[in-house]
């Protein structure tokens, strides 16, 4: 039986000083946003950053963005605005106006020792906005000392076509699966397939699946299917509706 929360820090559990790996497609941004609110309310703080590139959150002027390469001392920059409004984002440079680029995976450490209490929540792969992917031969790209690691998956994902428009590394998800369209299946065999993300996973962070857009009773029934298929390859398996703060595990 599915239990609700309203929560995701009761869910995910994560520890000051923690580093948070996010994966997978469709809602790694959102889920990334909505947990670092969470963890300002509770009075805790929290650094996002990326071993990728990051989407740069136009609606979200709120949250302080500090770019290492615009500054001299980014460590101390970083720990006087955490200091201040208990978050910030940190990049390595801008791409473009709607990107960040972020850090090799050893940085985290130094941004573990800037700032020791924050949550450091990591985008550690990415999908290109399509809802769905495979990793490819070097991904995730994972920090060192990563503590906690949470697999986003879309249920919105179900029901499209299996195509470019829709899935990044579309050759690495047609070697996991059949059929062309995406399937409850599909996400099964993205997750524990032979390259699939449940190898993939670091050593000893918890494993933590989420499946976002969880938002009817199909959308239900299909993380269900999802759940049984998968639930010996994670800590805890989620589903919900991520904009709204509704979760089931």
């Amino acid at each position: 039986m599915l239990e609700s929360y309203v929560n995701l820090c009761d869910l995910l559990q994560p520890r000051d000083g923690d580093v948070v790996s996010v994966i997978g497609a469709g809602g790694k941004h959102t889920l990334m946003y909505r947990l670092s609110d969470e963890l300002v309310a509770a009075g805790r703080q929290v650094v996002l950053t990326s071993t990728t590139n990051l989407h740069r959150n136009v609606q979200r002027t709120d949250v302080a963005t500090v770019v290492a390469d615009e500054c001299d001392d980014w460590p101390g920059a970083l720990a006087a605005m955490i200091g201040q409004d208990s978050r910030a984002v940190l990049v390595a440079s801008n791409l473009g106006t709607n990107m960040h680029r972020g850090f090799e995976p050893q940085t985290v450490e130094k941004i573990r020792d800037a700032v020791p209490r924050a949550v450091v929540v990591v985008k550690a792969d990415g999908a290109r906005k399509r809802l769905l992917k495979a990793p490819g031969e070097d991904e995730p790209v994972y920090p060192p000392g990563g503590n906690l690691c949470v697999l986003v998956l879309s249920l919105d994902a179900i029901g499209k076509p299996l195509d470019p428009a829709h899935v990044h590394r579309i050759e690495r998800v047609r070697a996991l699966t059949d059929g062309e369209q995406i399937s409850a299946q599909t996400l099964i065999d993205v997750i524990g397939g032979h390259f699939g993300y449940a190898r993939r996973f670091p050593s000893p962070s918890r494993r933590i699946l989420y499946l976002s857009c969880c938002n009817s009773p199909e959308a239900e029934r299909h993380a269900r299917e999802i759940f049984a298929e998968t639930e010996d390859l994670f800590d805890r398996q989620i589903c919900g509706d991520t904009i709204d703060g509704r979760y089931h595990a």
